[in-house]
Formats: C-alpha cells, structure tokens, sequence
C-alpha cells in the first residue's frame, strides 16, 4: 500500500501543478474570458488546495477520557515510551508523530513557527526533558503543539498520529485542541475505559460538534474512518466479557452514534507493553487491532485522496462549464459573422452588377434619342422651306449690307454672306432646338436614372440596417449647368445646343477665304473651300451678284450643306460630344457615387473579416484552453479509480 500511496500522491500533486499552470497561461484567451476566469479565483483557490495537500499529512486523531490510555497506546504503536503518561489529570500539549530518518522534535508556536529544533536520542534524559515539555511542567513560552518525528515504520506514508489532551467535560482549551485537530483527522481513535464504561457520555459532546463541523463545511472525517478502543479489558473479568462488551456498544448507541461491526475493539494497552519489554509476542487483541488500524488508515488515505479528486473534479466541471459557455457563444457569434461576411459579399457582387445595368441600360436610350435628332436636324434645315427662309432672311440682310461702303470687293460680299448664314442658321437651330425641346429631350431618362439609383440606395439602406448598421445615404442629384459644363480650356461655353448659344469658329482655308461654321463642332474640310472657290470663279462682278443674289445665295447655302460638315455623321458628332458625353459622365458619376456607398458595405466587410480572423483565433485558443481542461479532468477520474482500487 505504502508505494502505491507515494505513487498517487505524486500523481495528484502533480495534477494539481499542471491545472495551476494553465490557469496562470491564460493570456492566449479572449480577454472576457480572462476576466470571467479570474472573478472565479479558481487559481487561488487550486493553490491553496495545493499546498494543503502537499503540506498536510493524513491525520489520525487519538482522543478519550482522561487516563484512558491514549499516549500509553501510541508509545505501544511506535515501540518506545516518548510520550508521557500519567493517571493523573494534566496539562499537555497535542503531539503530532511523523516518520523521519532523524530523530528529532519541533516545538511549534500558534503561527506555525518554529520555537526550537531538538535533536534527542534514546537516552533517560532526553526523554524526560520532552515529556516535562509535553506536560507543560518546563513551560516554553507560546508553546502550541509539538511535532516529534521518528524512525519507525509504521508511521511511513505520509500519516501522522496526534496525540491530544484528554476531553473534559466543560468546554476548555483542551477540548477546542481536539475540535480543531477533527477538523483536518483522517481517522479517529476515541480510547474508553473498560472497566467503567468510562468517557462514553463525552461522545455526545464530540458527536454534536462534528455535526456542526460537517454543516459548516470544515469537516472531513467519515464515520466508517473511526475506531472505538476499549482498553484495560484485562480488567474485565472473563465472565463478564461479553456483557461489558455490549454494555459499552449501548451507551455508544445510546448518544445516538451507530458501531458498525469491527469499530469496538478490545485491548490492553498495559499488557501488551509489558509483553513488549519481556520481548514476547503480542496477543490476539493487539493483532486484531493492529489489523483494524491499518485497515483504518488506509481507508483515510483512501478517502483523502478520494476527496482531492472530487473536489479537483467539481472544480474542472465547473470551469469547463464556464469555458463551454463561452465557446458556445464564440462559435455562435463566429457563424452569424461568417453568414454575414458571406451576405455582405454576395452584396457588394450584386449591388455591383445591379449598378451597372442604368449605367449600360439608359446610355444606350441617349444615344438612341440624339442619333434620332441629329438625324432630323440634319434633315430639317435641309427642307425646301428651310432653304428659302435662311436665303429670303439672308437676301434682305445683304440688300442692305451691300449698300455699306466699306463693302467694295467680291471678297467682301462672300465674308459678308458667310457670317449672315452663319447667324440663320444658327437661329433656326436654336428656333428648332426650342420647338423640338432638346433641353429636355433626355428628362425623363434623368428621371428614370434617378429612381434606380434611389431604389438601390435604398436597397443598400435596407441591408445595413438589417445587419445592425443604418447608414444615412445621400440621394443622387441632377447635374446642374455649372456641373455639366465641358471646359475647352478657353473661356467660351462649347455647348452644343445650349440656349443663348453663340458659336463661330473662323477657319481659314486654303483659298484665304474665311467660311463661317454653323457650329463649333462642324469643321469645314479642304474639299468644300476648293467647291467654293470654284463658285466664286463665276461671280464676275459685284453687279452679278447683286443680279443673280438668289441664286448666289442658294449656291453658297447648297455647297456648304454638301461639304462634310454637314453631313449625318458630323451631326451625330456634335450632339455625341456635348449631349451624349455630358449625359455619359453624369450618369457615370451617379454610378460612382452608389459605388462610394457599397464600398461602405465594403468597409464594413473588412472590419468583420478582421473580427471573425481575432474569432477564429479565440476559437482556436479556448478550444486547446478546453481540451487541456478536458484531459485534467479524466487524468482526475483515472487517478480517483486507482484510488478505489487501494
């Protein structure tokens, strides 16, 4: 037994270390589990267990009526008269008897300091002067207990022996000594005397106070850990045997405290010291109890350890509650981040593409609607009715202008007519312009813009808010002037088909003669100046002119609506640089903006993948804390069935 002890113990201590250590690690944990771990002061706690068990022996406590024989049978036990012994009532001190190599005793004071260290030997005079200590006869100031340790056997396997002074019937001292001692006792040896049935009424006293231990939660003896020794049964005549023997277990019986069978035992303390001393064997009696006290001890041991494991097992319980709790809930937080890491993804995709489609979608309406009206503008100033008003507009303005005398030569009236049609026609395209409501030609498609982008605004809205994060978004607004305007880097408004739009580019050709442009963006090529020039070669003289101004007019008009200039796609051109652009990139800038807002949610998406990183993390760390937990507690159950097994 005695190895198996010293090997269990070792484990235990051990499992104790290990459940210290980790419970000091505990920086790899989330920091409100730290702190719920440390509120609990388990660590303190398993410390202060630690150090008990590893400090404390497995107490037997030796106790009964005055003179009832109890340091008589303990110098019996450990084979030599150390402690005194008197018939007498006196003053003594508890003893606590250990094994060691060296023989040796500790006079111990209320704190737990040592007064003095005496080495002794077996000699008459060493022994007297421990036993007048014990006695209280050589008084040794703030004396509590003493500890004597010796070479003995019996006592190996971390069990102590305790001697205490006799209970008397008031409550003294000597009583709180033994009270006290039961608080931390293993097992109990309560000494009677036989020949008078003597101390069994003071069980009651020390019956009540261990009930009151036991509620109180300072009492760790277990009834079957106790022996009651019924001494001087040499006194006891032979025909008496049996009725004292029952007589004694019905008082016991009678304090209301259960014998179980083997607990009262019979002996002769006296005998079997002189016996000793004559160097013969011991009787049947001593045998049978010798047998029962280390049946007895073994049990405290057995229970002592039993009890560390349960206590360190309800201990692990409790903290693995904890930490399961808390992992739980981490795993839980850990999916909805997860989910919604997934959700914000699918998100920022959808939103995305969905923000994209008005961009694609009414782009395309646009340059559907200015290619239509290019189309009708180029066709409309090219109708017969258009034709004649700018010739009839024209011809009454240069009617008067050649009566101008700074108007003298051919070259002249040509500048002349080029900037009067160059003003009508100008003039019909912004009549047209108005009449066709270019302006507002692209309104609608402005609004419908608008709305697509407010619904995914507000679908976007929708999605922070069920995720726990409303966002307060701006609505798009319409471009105005000053943001549509297009710089050209000269200080002239280069809109196309703006209201109060006056444009006139001069180009010079390759004849030297300027050509007013209807537009900014009709660029008169080389080939019409060639055209016109060959047209001027036929007006002969000034009077020609005047002669045939219709016709003039008419051809001038005709060769510039021939050049390319004026063709379809120079039309489409124009409109495509100012409308078409400028719609374009306000479109493109709504986009940028609802973009702006999903990269919130993007913003938001990389917050919580870091949260979920540190989550996983956490995870990872209370998962090792847990099974590291996990394992101390079935180390704990492994080493409660080898206790069993003693």
């Amino acid at each position: 037994m005695l190895a198996s002890d010293i090997l269990i113990r070792e484990k235990i201590v051990k499992l104790y270390d290990d459940v210290i250590g980790t419970l000091r690690n505990l920086n790899p944990l989330p920091a409100d589990l730290r702190e719920t771990l440390q509120e609990d002061e388990l660590l303190e706690r398993t410390r202060e267990k630690r150090k008990a068990f590893s400090e404390d022996q497995c107490q037997v406590v030796v106790s009964g009526e005055i003179s009832a024989g109890k340091s008589s049978l303990l110098n019996q036990l450990i084979g030599t008269d150390i402690l005194p012994t008197s018939l007498l009532e006196s003053r003594s001190l508890p003893c606590h008897l250990q094994y060691s190599a060296e023989k040796r005793a500790k006079l111990i004071d209320s704190t737990g300091n040592v007064i003095d260290d005496i080495n002794y030997d077996e000699s008459d005079e060493t022994k007297k002067r421990l036993k007048r200590i014990i006695e209280g006869t050589e008084p040794v100031p703030n004396l509590a207990y003493v500890d004597i340790f010796l070479n003995e056997s019996s006592l190996k396997g971390n069990v102590m022996l305790v001697d205490t002074p006799g209970i008397k019937e008031e409550d003294t001292d000597d009583n709180e000594h033994l009270f006290n001692h039961l608080r931390k006792a293993s097992a109990f040896l309560y000494i009677i005397k036989s020949d008078s049935a003597g101390g069994t009424h003071k069980l009651f006293k020390i019956q009540e106070r261990v009930k009151q231990l036991t509620l109180d939660g300072d009492m760790q003896l277990n009834p079957d850990s106790i022996l009651y020794v019924c001494n001087r049964w040499d006194q006891v005549d032979e025909s008496e045997d049996q009725r004292v023997f029952e007589e004694i277990r019905s008082r016991i019986r009678r304090n209301g405290i259960e014998v179980k069978e083997g607990q009262l035992l019979k002996l002769s303390v006296k005998k079997e010291r002189k016996r000793r001393l004559k160097g013969k064997t011991h009787t049947a009696l001593y045998l049978v109890f010798k047998d029962k006290l280390q049946q007895l001890m073994g049990r405290a041991i057995k229970n002592r350890y039993h009890k560390e494991c349960i206590w360190l097992h309800k201990a692990l319980r409790s903290l693995i509650s904890i930490v399961n709790l808390y992992h739980s809930s981490l795993q839980k937080s850990l999916q909805e981040r997860t989910a919604l890491q997934r959700e914000f993804q699918e998100d920022v995709t959808s939103l995305k593409k969905a923000a994209d489609t008005p961009k694609m979608k009414y782009c395309r309406k646009v340059m559907r609607i200015y290619t239509i009206l290019s189309l009708k503008l180029h066709d409309h100033l090219r109708t017969k009715e258009t034709c004649s008003d700018i010739i009839r507009k024209c011809k009454s303005e240069m009617t008067q202008k050649l009566s101008d005398p700074n108007i003298v030569s051919l070259k002249d009236i040509e500048k002349a007519s080029n900037e009067t049609l160059q003003q009508l026609i100008n003039e019909e395209i912004t009549k047209w312009r108005e009449n066709n409501q270019v302006d507002n030609a692209c309104a609608q498609i402005e609004k419908e813009v608008l709305g697509s982008y407010r619904r995914l605004e507000q679908s976007l809205e929708q999605r922070l808010m069920n995720s726990g994060r409303k966002c307060s978004l701006g609505s798009a607004q319409v471009p105005t002037n000053a943001d549509s305007n297009v710089q050209t880097g000269s200080n002239k408004d280069d809109r196309l088909f703006t209201k109060s739009e006056k444009v006139a580019l001069v180009l010079t050709l390759t004849v030297g003669l300027p050509i007013a442009v209807t537009a900014s963006v009709f660029l008169v090529p080389v080939g019409v100046a060639k055209i016109l020039s060959e047209k001027h070669t036929n007006w002969k003289t000034m009077s020609d002119f005047r002669k045939n101004i219709d016709q003039r007019l008419s051809e001038l008009l005709q060769g510039l609506y021939e050049s390319e200039a004026f063709t379809k796609d120079r039309f489409y051109e124009g409109f495509e640089k100012n409308h078409i652009r400028l719609f374009n990139q306000w479109i493109i800038d709504q986009y940028e903006k609802f973009v702006i807002e999903i990269d919130r949610i993007s913003a938001i998406l990389e917050q919580l993948t870091k949260k979920i990183d540190i989550d996983v993390g956490n995870n990872s760390a209370v998962e090792l804390f847990l099974k590291q937990v996990v394992q101390f507690q079935s180390d704990c159950l492994s080493i409660n069935n080898e206790v069993q097994q003693l």
